[in-house]
């Protein structure tokens, strides 16, 4: 389709879905390296994926945990019309991340500035 025609910073191509049986889709992704990046998406998750179960060849996709999307997966999320969704807070169980946004959400009704988190005590003896 392409040919011998060169990538340019920031394109981003479809990969032909017979190149990989594994993963459902794929594409190729060029930054600044000399070569580009693949990032995939397949059907399922599992700890080399993110939670919906996109993948990047990039070195801060593959080093880091807990796997989040990087800026070459946002970039074909971009392409291809995908909302990327809310990130983890600090990779917490369900739960507690539902307790953690109540906890914002209190604060921002509170107007807490940015920033600025309010003493822990305030009251008592005050220490120079």
């Amino acid at each position: 389709m392409w040919g011998n025609v060169p990538m340019k910073n920031g394109e981003v191509r479809k990969l032909p879905q017979a190149n990989s049986p594994v993963w459902t889709v794929q594409w190729s992704v060029m930054g600044t390296a000399k070569m580009p990046y693949i990032v995939s998406r397949t059907g399922h998750t599992n700890g080399a994926t993110t939670s919906e179960g996109w993948a990047c060849s990039c070195p801060n996709f593959t080093q880091h945990t807990p796997r989040t999307e990087c800026k070459h997966i946002l970039k074909v999320m971009m392409s291809e019309g995908v909302k990327p969704s809310a990130p983890p807070v600090a990779a917490l169980p369900d739960e507690q991340q539902e307790a953690f946004q109540k906890f914002l959400r209190q604060q921002a009704a509170a107007k807490v500035p940015d920033g600025k988190a309010r003493p822990l005590f305030t009251t008592g003896r005050r220490f120079r």
